[in-house]
């Protein structure tokens, strides 16, 4: 996908994976990635799929901080680039989630989010309204393009 096409270098954390098509796309780049996914069957299958291709350059990390689910606080790495792509609408406290995601990033990192808020969500029931503008969210980061964001 050329959303992707930013990220050429570093170490990578691939935020709610799905299936892993971004993070395998990257991996095959022989980029460094970590991927969060807490749908087990998703995040199995990720593995799978690094493991068919000979990729050992894929890391999953778990959901859990202290053993406890805790979807933030299992980021605990530093990372040149976030990738967010169609997560951060299903989860109530976004917010939270760009915040760890900019005290992760290195300085001069990238988040890279697409984040389809729809003022309709109430009628969109995996969706959540959007409470926080992501320009707010994202304080300490510039905006370079509609899906990208670069840490000051």
């Amino acid at each position: 996908p050329t959303i992707l096409n930013n990220v050429v270098k570093g170490k990578v954390l691939d935020y709610g994976a799905g299936i892993g098509c971004n993070t395998i796309e990257l991996a095959k780049r022989w980029i460094e990635i970590d991927y969060i996914e807490i749908g087990r069957v998703q995040a199995d299958f990720i593995k799978h799929r690094a493991i068919k291709r000979g990729l050992n350059n894929v890391k999953e990390i778990r959901p859990y901080n202290k053993n406890k689910f805790d979807s933030i606080r299992c980021i605990t790495k530093k990372y040149d680039t976030i990738i967010a792509i169609d997560v951060l609408e299903h989860i109530p406290d976004y917010h939270l989630v760009v915040q760890q995601f900019i005290k992760s990033l290195n300085p001069g990192g990238i988040i890279i989010e697409n984040s389809p808020f729809e003022e309709s969500s109430d009628e969109i029931s995996i969706h959540v309204r959007k409470t926080i503008s992501m320009e707010i969210a994202m304080e300490g980061m510039e905006r370079i393009n509609k899906n990208t964001w670069v840490k000051l």
